[in-house]
């Protein structure tokens, strides 16, 4: 199988890269110098390029697009919205038009958005048919690619998946909130957060998000689109920042909760992951672990 992977380098995409390479797959990997073929090197090509995207699909004919390149920056997109236009929908918009001018309408498009798009779900945990409510340019522009997505699905027959990605952690991942606590404890020798501590999040591995992406791209059906990639299991910020201080050797008496939210956050998710279940997901990585 040869497989298109945009954001190759980046958190999500550079495991998925070693993940489909030690499986025998042929990988290409699109980043930000362009798209790296083994043997070859990188070929200069830019995702906000149509025309590049298009000369691109037809050189390599990836029977499967992992679309993972674009910002994960809430705070970034509310700084410079147009900035994460371009990287979370123009990159996707590109990728999907282009596929039609080649003539690539059964290749599998898998795209990684975001449980942000839900903002504050009404009830938890949240279904993939809940009403969704961006709090955040970032979650609007997901939101965007995900609409593009399925408007493809439903007038042109695109083979389309939408994972609704909650909260991924693990190696690599040099921002968000546990690489926040890392500095601030080795910095400060204290940990000062943001909001209450009540707060909670649907913490995912990286191991296991890629469990889960493989599950999807070889095992849904065409018809279902959508699916929260998450564990079902609501943690307290609080108790992550609990269990991430021991582990550093600081005292809970170091942790401070200074109150105050931060624009586009949302206070407590836990995912419904019946669907991704059904697939044959189980967690292998225990958050303690």
């Amino acid at each position: 199988m040869r497989i298109l992977i945009t954001g190759h380098t980046g958190f999500i995409g550079s495991h998925l890269t070693e993940a489909y390479k030690k499986n025998g797959q042929e990988v290409f990997g699109w980043g930000r110098d362009g798209v790296y073929i083994d043997g070859q090197g990188y070929i200069q090509a830019d995702l906000m390029d149509l025309s590049d995207v298009g000369k691109i699909l037809r050189y390599c004919s990836p029977d499967l697009i992992l679309h993972c390149a674009g910002s994960a920056d809430v705070n970034g997109s509310i700084q410079d919205p147009v900035q994460d236009l371009k990287s979370n929908y123009i990159t996707t918009h590109n990728l999907l038009f282009a596929m039609r001018e080649a003539h690539m309408l059964s290749s599998r498009f898998i795209l990684m958005s975001s449980a942000a798009v839900y903002g504050n779900p009404i009830s938890l945990p949240v279904t993939e048919k809940q009403e969704i409510n961006p709090l955040s340019p970032y979650a609007l522009h997901k939101k965007a690619a995900e609409d593009t997505c399925i408007y493809m699905h439903k007038n042109h027959g695109y083979d389309v998946k939408i994972l609704r990605i909650f909260s991924a952690y693990g190696p690599g991942l040099k921002k968000q909130i546990f690489w926040d606590m890392y500095q601030k404890v080795t910095q400060t020798g204290r940990l000062d957060l943001w909001g209450s501590g009540d707060e909670s999040r649907d913490y995912i591995y990286i191991d296991d998000l890629i469990q889960a992406i493989m599950l999807v791209s070889e095992k849904a059906p065409y018809d279902e689109i959508l699916y929260n990639v998450a564990n079902g299991d609501e943690i307290k910020i609080k108790e992550a920042a609990m269990t991430f201080a021991r582990n550093m050797g600081l005292g809970k008496e170091k942790i401070r909760f200074v109150g105050k939210q931060r624009e586009g956050d949302p206070l407590n998710w836990k995912g419904d992951i019946s669907k991704l279940s059904s697939l044959g997901y189980e967690r292998k990585v225990a958050f303690e672990e």
